[in-house]
């Protein structure tokens, strides 16, 4: 939402961000994360969304309508098996070695060409129509 800010601000009670610190530091890097870790400044939502830490910045009005939107495209725009395999590989690979990423990604890759959902689209595909997930 345009104007709005958030920030890490426990140093400033004497508290620390624990938790949140070493996800933060894995998303936006260690030269950001120290930056707002340690100061405890509040960041504008543009800034969060420069940062990677948000997608986007979508005023008050009209978030119902955007979340509203994206959720009717992951619904029919995408398969579920694939949605859920897909953020299965993200959050497996974050922190593995590359060769072990990309094997990890290559087994998933076969598994999920054996998918009934897979078929289907491909089929989809080759015939020109939309799957209709």
């Amino acid at each position: 939402m345009p104007g709005a800010q958030l920030g890490y601000t426990e140093v400033k009670i004497g508290f620390i961000p624990a938790l949140v610190s070493v996800f933060l530091v894995r998303k936006i890097g260690e030269g950001r994360a120290r930056e707002l870790l340690l100061t405890g400044k509040l960041i504008s939502s543009e800034k969060a969304r420069e940062y990677g830490l948000i997608n986007e910045v979508v005023p008050k009005a009209g978030i119902a309508g955007y979340v509203h939107q994206l959720a009717t495209a992951l619904c029919h725009e995408a398969a579920a098996n694939s949605l859920k395999v897909t953020k299965q590989l993200i959050a497996g690979v974050l922190d593995m070695p590359l060769n072990e990423a990309l094997e990890q990604a290559a087994r998933l890759n076969a598994a999920t060409r054996g998918h009934p959902e897979c078929r289907r689209g491909i089929a989809a595909f080759l015939n020109k129509e939309r799957p209709g997930w």
